[in-house]
Formats: structure tokens, sequence, C-alpha cells
């Protein structure tokens, strides 16, 4: 199956939650997978099940033309699976390859997609002042790839940045009136937390645990972004910037330069960064044609902030954000990376227009944050010594993003917690 244009995606349903995987370009994250024959193989999570007697997959296949994500030649099947517990147990499967995929079921469920529970009992046994929040487990879980989605925006309104940001969840139902934004528990033993290594396709070389950073500063800036809309100047209407996905990340056609490339604290050379928050670089060739700019072998690297994300989080006034640009009407060409299109120009004035001003200003808005992270570990013994290190050197990291991301204008002040 050629990885360069065409893709199986799988999803799995049960207790009214999902987990999918993307097995070509874009890998995604909740599944494992591997190819036997003609056979291709897929292993899930027994966490997705939580006592559900009965799951129901459906999967896609599809060729794609890259990167404008048109798709044709689509096969769809959708398929209920009786699930026969307790035989149904993925723990006794043999594994015929060197992987930590079917290891991964003997491990502790922790949910992924509610923290209420653990951070009402964390607040019981510390004070609940800390503005961003990360859940560390120095036990192993079971989850493939150690990773999981943000909160979202917590307690205090913002309003001009989105519907969500103007009504957040309340801070009640996780004990704290300060939370803004919390991660979902992860394992700070894995690899994608480890100092140094090599990641991306390229086997480049990372220090400072970039993968890890990269993860914690994007569902970190969810607090903020993104859900913007603009007034599109060319037609006056409204139009949303945002992925078609989650409508929560730029849209890929969007151009999202950072304002501060964040390269230096974690790789040896420099290498292309759009948005963390999504959004793709885009060189305009002058004949309405335009090619993306991008490096798939650091997918995992820390990326900076787009002018647009410090306007959403309030690090950067409406006046020293530039224009930007988002590509419409997008036609593929015979490169896989570059497209047709029409360019449109997309200023602040007219996401201002859409949305209103931010409330906050950026004069007013929160520039110090406490970063309060949390390790958890088994009743009965303390933590082990050498995963409270790597915590503690996760977490200083975090802190050194967001001071180069913002060009020093936010300060996140990191502290460690321990907890049973």
């Amino acid at each position: 199956m050629p990885k360069k244009n065409c893709g199986i995606e799988l999803g799995i349903f049960a207790h009214g939650r999902r987990a999918s995987h993307w097995c070509g370009p874009e890998p995604n994250n909740n599944l494992g997978f591997r190819v036997r024959g003609n056979q291709l193989e897929i292993l899930i999570s027994k966490a997705i099940l939580n006592g559900e007697r009965q799951l129901v997959w459906n999967v896609a296949s599809a060729w794609w033309h890259r990167p404008a994500g048109q798709q044709f030649d689509t096969v769809r099947e959708n398929r209920v699976v009786e699930v026969d517990a307790p035989d149904f147990d993925f723990s006794t499967s043999e594994s015929s390859i060197s992987s930590n995929v079917f290891e991964a079921f003997h491990y502790s469920i922790i949910s992924k997609d509610d923290v209420r529970e653990i951070l009402s009992y964390v607040y019981e046994q510390s004070p609940a002042d800390d503005e961003i929040v990360v859940i560390f487990t120095d036990f192993r879980v079971d989850d493939l790839f150690n990773t999981g989605a943000g909160t979202g925006p917590i307690n205090i309104p913002v309003k001009g940045i989105g519907a969500w940001q103007a009504n957040p969840n309340n801070g009640t139902d996780y004990g704290s009136e300060k939370l803004l934004v919390s991660m979902a528990p992860v394992f700070v033993g894995a690899l994608n937390f480890r100092a140094t290594g090599t990641f991306g396709y390229n086997n480049l070389p990372f220090n400072n645990h970039a993968p890890g950073v990269s993860w914690i500063a994007h569902e970190a800036v969810h607090r903020w972004a993104a859900h913007l809309d603009f007034q599109n100047p060319n037609t006056d209407t409204i139009e949303n910037l945002l992925d078609n996905l989650c409508r929560c990340h730029w849209n890929d056609y969007l151009h999202t330069p950072v304002a501060y490339p964040v390269w230096s604290a974690f790789a040896r050379e420099a290498y292309d960064q759009p948005s963390t928050m999504g959004g793709r670089l885009w060189i305009d060739n002058d004949d309405g044609t335009f090619t993306q700019q991008s490096d798939s072998g650091t997918l995992f690297y820390p990326k900076g902030l787009s002018a647009i994300d410090l306007y959403v989080m309030g690090m950067l006034p409406a006046n020293e954000v530039p224009e930007t640009f988002i590509l419409r009407d997008v036609e593929q060409t015979d490169r896989w990376d570059t497209v047709r299109a029409t360019k449109v120009p997309v200023r602040i004035e007219d996401i201002v227009a859409a949305m209103g001003q931010r409330e906050p200003s950026s004069t007013t808005s929160k520039k110090e944050f406490r970063l309060g992270v949390y390790l958890l570990h088994e009743q009965g013994r303390g933590p082990h010594p050498s995963l409270l290190a790597r915590a503690q050197g996760v977490v200083h990291a975090v802190g050194e993003y967001f001071d180069l991301a913002t060009g020093g204008r936010m300060k996140v002040r990191p502290t460690l917690s321990e907890d049973n």
C-alpha cells in the first residue's frame, strides 16, 4: 500500500466513545495495527469498551490527492461486533513482531476523556491555585501512544475569540475556580517524554523532551485557539478559518508562519514551523499556484505560535497582527505539494468584524500562568525517582517553550506535586 497517496481509516465505537486510526501518511494515535500478508490486523484498547458487550466498527479506504485532501474511490463498511466477554481479552494475544502493542493491554486503565474526578481529588489534597495542568503517572497505563486531548477552556470567559471561550466549562466540576485548561493523563515514562532521541521519517535528533513539549503546548493553547471566523474581504461573507474535522484547528490552507521560532531549544538545526495549532506554510508562486513548505520529518517537534495565536491568547494587540492569507477554490495540480487557488487576505480587522473585539484586551489579559504538574503513583510507595526527575525536566522545557514562542510575553511557572 503506497503511503504517499492512500490510506485506511478505522473507527471503533462503544459506550458512547470513539477511537480511530489513520493508516497512511497522517497517523493518528488511538489504535495500533500490523500488516500480515493481505490482512490488516487492528489492535484496540480495552479502555474504549468500558464494560460494553457490543461495539460498532467502520472502515473507509480511499485514494487521496495530497495535500489538498480530496478523496475519491471511497469504500466504506460498517459492522456490529458482539463482544463475548470475558473471552474478548487482548492480553492473551501473541505478537510476532517486536513492539509494545500487546504489552499495553496488561496495564491499568485511566480515563482519557474526563479528568474532573482526578482533579477534584487532587485539589482536595493541595491548593487549587494553578491555571494550566499536566497530569503524569509513573506507572504504565493502557494507552498505545500515550497522548490524549485537553479539556478546552475552563472558568474565566474570554470574548471575541469563540463561543466556547466565551462560555467555558464550569471550574466547580474540576474543584478549582482558577483552572483554565488541563491535559489527559499520560505515562511520563513513555518514549514520547524522553529527553533525547530521534523522531520522524528522517530520524532527526531532538533534545529537551521535544515530543512531549509539542503535545503539552498544543493542548494548552487549545484554551484560546482555534475557533475564529473572519469577514472575507472579497465577498463580505462571514467564513471560518478552521479545519473540517473538529473545527478546532486552523485550516490547512491558512498560512500560519510563527512569530518566534522555537527550534533552537529542541533541535540541532532549524525546521519548518507553521503554528502548533495547525495551518501550513504556503509559498505564492505568483502564477495562481501555491506550494506547501513542509518537513514531515519534524511532525512531532514543537512548533511555535502564529500572530493570530498570540492575539487570541491575549499576548499581542490587534494592531501588531500582520496580514496573512487563506486559499479558497483549491484545485490540485499534478504535484502533490502544489495547488491552484484563490488567495484571500486575512486581516485582523476582518477577524474583529466577524468576532468582535477580544475582551479582555492584550493590555489587561493575564501574562503569567502557574503550571500545575501532578505525578500520580500507586498507593503504598513513593514516586519513582527517575520518573519524577523526568517529569521535572518536561515541565521546565514547557516553560522554556512558552517564553520562546511568545517572545517573552508569556511566563509559565511550573510546579510539581506528587499524589497517590
